[in-house]
């Protein structure tokens, strides 16, 4: 599970996969020669491809928690800084981490902004009426929430506020997405007593 979800001394659990990470790319970097190292998060991969990288470049990119979560944590930030300064360049995917990398102690003109891309010949909007039969939504106002559920997405507090909205209001809130806090977030939702939430679970891309 995602590393924001470790907390105090659950770290110390993760050292035999993290020795086990560092082991598989020295492996790597020895039998195949390669070129670039491309580490997705900051820590852990980027710091412990940072420990072994040699003289192989590095690029490093943010992809939110590894900042946003970690990044606040005073023995973590020395570990951030330490890649961002190896990295070569860095990737952020999106203005708001480059500043926060910027904060911690990242060289501004080593960061280009790469949003996340959409393939946008498979994703592409629908009329309304062909959409909402295809998904299978009612009709009303939908506040759609896309992503996995972990605490740190919060989404308890959008349930929170759904509850609070005017009931003369017609709206349908969906969950879309799947995590350790589904049933959490079901249970929520009940004691609530919201009746306008939709929790669809995993959809593949097809759907």
């Amino acid at each position: 599970y995602p590393l924001s979800q470790v907390h105090g001394l659950m770290i110390l659990g993760l050292a035999p996969l993290f020795m086990d990470m560092y082991m598989k790319i020295r492996g790597v970097l020895g039998e195949y020669g390669i070129d670039l190292i491309h580490a997705h998060w900051a820590v852990p991969s980027g710091f412990l491809a940072s420990l072994c990288r040699g003289t192989v470049p590095l690029l490093t990119t943010l992809e939110g928690g590894d900042i946003k979560i970690y990044g606040q944590k005073w023995w973590v930030k020395p570990l951030i800084r330490h890649t961002l300064a190896k990295s070569a360049r860095t990737i952020a995917i999106s203005n708001d981490l480059k500043t926060q990398a910027v904060k911690i102690g990242a060289e501004s003109d080593k960061i280009v902004v790469i949003p996340d891309g959409v393939d946008m010949s498979e994703f592409k909007p629908m009329p309304k009426a062909a959409s909402r039969l295809k998904t299978r939504l009612p009709d009303d106002f939908l506040v759609i929430f896309v992503g996995s559920l972990f605490q740190v997405k919060r989404v308890d507090r959008l349930l929170e506020v759904s509850a609070r909205i005017d009931h003369d209001f017609k709206f349908h809130t969906v969950i879309v997405g799947d995590g350790p806090e589904r049933s959490n977030l079901e249970n929520l939702t009940r004691r609530l007593g919201l009746e306008n939430v939709i929790f669809t679970g995993n959809i593949s891309n097809d759907e």
